[in-house]
């Protein structure tokens, strides 16, 4: 069997004899000369192991956690992901051929399976290694994956599972706690900023929240200065006024990005925007366009220089919480639907594939109903929605930093019992008890979404039935403004829905069932995340060959 390796992003990529590898890290950068001295040492190693199964045991530590790679050799090639799947990585079976790729383009040629474009449109990504592409796999969250001898071998160094003993019960520690979790911030930060070059900056979308603050309080304690600070939206939103006094009080750059309908409607026209679509997706997970256009004007006017490297506030929200599974009732696919479906009607009439996956996915995973929730957003949101933003950075041609999946901080959390970390409250004590500096405690925080799963709350709109709620919609025009200005994503480029998507004869039926009732809605009065996953839907058929047998089933 042959293997063939394109990788389009940015990879360190060292060879010796008949081996390559090309490695990238959540914590380094790839001209990080620390980087390069672990790849080195790496490559040596797997050179040297005859057996893939040892080469698999040695990149299950947890020091390597951090690291994305690919290896090839005569032997076996491996893959590896890091623990939360920053960088796609995607293998497609072709013949005797296997191409890996960290890009797979939405070209003619692909087969598509229509039941698992159902399952994007409606999860807002592809649940496990599948894709919406037949024959392409795509590698998942702490996975190492193993072709040798025609043969694909497959295993999962860690998984999320808030279900084990815990260390921290209650708050009868709460200074000597704090004190740990301040140790380990500091020692990943430094470490972080010691293998950033002299004249590198950190870029740090910076929001009204509390993990953005957290990595602009730690660069800032520890002396960092190279730090350029940024927010965006709607102008005088609270986010961006909370931003601009933590970047100013803490001595940084800072610059507002404003968010309109003619801006975003230059990306359309010039086709960037559908360039990055087509980039971001793979086939199995939504675009992710929130620092899109900050990202587009930043560099536009110069405010970003080559080497740059980005640091959003991603997974600590996560970590430091946890979903209250018992405010969902059913069983735990009928719970992850619940929290995590568009539709407003599946209840009435379950997606049986839907179901079907998701019940395999939680038998595979070996975990309670109590932690099965946190682990599929720590498979499924975080690493294919959440962590998809960094390709906004890489179609810019930058790289992005996620302090917050290091191993240390992961062991941390998950030592702590969840009854405390419902809402984040043991997280917020020790903040104000020792995580935060002193000028930068009293700054008050915006108002956050809790990730905690919440009852539906009673209001008038739910007495009103879908077929007066949207034409009532559609008469009174009325816009969900929302602080970030994604609700303009659409707002010019098309006056419909329908206008939008265009023609949706060739879609499954259950995805065209799950659009009908919206294509006369304006796009500012639909979900920008759903939206989205039409339009990357919309995409993906216009760029594909569909095999007739597939087409009608």
């Amino acid at each position: 069997m042959e293997i063939e390796v394109k990788l389009s992003g940015k990879w360190l990529m060292l060879e010796k004899g008949e081996a390559t590898l090309w490695i990238k890290s959540l914590k380094n950068s790839v001209t990080d000369p620390g980087l390069r001295q672990t790849g080195e040492n790496l490559l040596s190693e797997l050179i040297r192991f005859n057996e893939d199964d040892n080469a698999a045991e040695l990149l299950k530590k947890k020091k390597f956690w951090h690291l994305s790679l690919v290896f090839k050799s005569p032997e076996y090639t491996l893959l590896k992901s890091d623990i939360i799947r920053a960088i796609p990585l995607l293998y497609r079976f072709s013949g005797n051929l296997i191409l890996v790729t960290d890009r797979i383009k939405l070209e003619n040629g692909h087969e598509i399976d229509r039941d698992i474009v159902y399952e994007f449109t409606e999860m807002n990504n592809v649940l496990g290694d599948r894709t919406v592409f037949q024959n392409v796999s795509g590698i998942q969250a702490a996975e190492i994956v193993i072709f040798k001898n025609a043969e694909t071998e497959k295993s999962r160094y860690f998984r999320y599972n808030i279900d084990q003993p815990a260390e921290i019960r209650d708050r009868s520690n709460l200074k000597k706690n704090a004190a740990t979790l301040d140790k380990i911030l500091q020692k990943i930060f430094r470490e972080i900023t010691e293998s950033v070059s002299d004249n590198g900056r950190i870029i740090v979308p910076l929001s009204g929240g509390h993990d953005s603050r957290i990595i602009i309080n730690y660069l800032c304690k520890l002396g960092y200065k190279n730090v350029v600070c940024y927010t965006y939206g709607m102008p005088g939103n609270i986010q961006s006024k909370i931003s601009e006094k933590v970047a100013k009080t803490a001595g940084y750059e800072w610059h507002f990005i404003e968010y309109t309908e003619e801006k975003w409607h230059e990306l359309h026209t010039s086709s960037v925007f559908d360039s990055y679509i087509e980039y971001a997706s793979n086939g199995i997970s939504n675009p992710h366009l929130q620092d899109f256009l900050a990202v587009y004007e930043l560099k536009k006017k110069n405010l970003l220089k080559e080497g740059d490297l980005f640091m959003p506030g991603h997974g600590l929200d996560m970590l430091s919480n946890n979903l209250d599974y018992t405010q969902l009732n059913g069983s735990a696919a009928e719970r992850t639907l619940k929290k995590f479906s568009w539709s407003e009607d599946f209840t009435r009439e379950k997606p049986e594939a839907l179901f079907s996956i998701l019940n395999q996915t939680f038998e595979e995973s070996g975990l309670s109903e109590k932690a099965f929730l946190d682990y599929l957003v720590w498979q499924e949101r975080q690493a294919k929605f959440i962590f998809n933003s960094f390709r906004v950075y890489e179609f810019f041609s930058y790289e992005a930093l996620a302090p917050f999946w290091d191993h240390r901080l992961v062991k941390f959390w998950l030592s702590v019992t969840p009854a405390l970390k419902f809402s984040r409250d043991f997280f917020k004590e020790m903040e104000g008890e020792q995580l935060m500096a002193k000028k930068l405690k009293d700054i008050a925080y915006s108002d956050e979404r809790n990730l905690n799963v919440r009852q539906n709350k009673m209001n008038l709109k739910r007495f009103i039935p879908d077929f007066l709620k949207r034409p009532l919609l559609r008469i009174t025009k009325k816009k969900s403004a929302v602080n970030e200005g994604l609700h303009m994503t659409y707002n010019l480029k098309a006056k419909s829905v329908k206008q939008l998507v265009g023609p949706i004869d060739s879609w499954p039926e259950n995805v065209a069932k799950i659009v009908k009732p919206h294509l006369y809605r304006y796009p500012y009065q639909i979900n920008n995340g759903f939206l989205t996953s039409l339009y990357t839907v919309k995409k993906i058929f216009q760029k594909n060959v569909f095999n007739e047998k597939n087409k009608h089933r």
